[in-house]
């Protein structure tokens, strides 16, 4: 679990957080290091490895966005089958319910789900 209040959401956050604000960093300084290749006639070696560090800087971004997608549907995929249980033990514990409740009930947690 994680460091801000002991939630994995949370630590994920700042995590999330953090690595974005390195990206953008990193794309700070391949801009600056840009600049100064520019200002003094660049040779090839330094253009190769300016545009090295640009690719390297995509493929972190496209990495981190990727995950970030792959947790995000983990996530979704966890609060789906945690509202599935909680649907069922709630049924288990209604069996009494008439079917108009029931039905109202399900409309409600469909509702619910669609409005997220």
């Amino acid at each position: 679990y994680g460091v801000d209040g002991g939630s994995p959401g949370g630590s994920w956050k700042s995590m999330e957080i953090e690595i974005q604000s390195s990206l953008e960093k990193l794309l700070d300084i391949n801009d600056s290091m840009s600049r100064c290749a520019a200002s003094a006639a660049p040779t090839i070696s330094v253009t190769q490895k300016l545009a090295r560090h640009r690719d390297i800087l995509h493929e972190y971004t496209q990495e981190f966005r990727r995950i970030k997608g792959n947790i995000s549907s983990m996530r979704e995929h966890a609060e789906l089958l945690s509202s599935v249980r909680d649907d069922i033990s709630e049924y288990k514990a209604s069996g009494s319910m008439s079917p108009g409740v029931q039905v109202l009930r399900e409309r409600a947690s469909i509702h619910g789900s669609i409005s997220h």
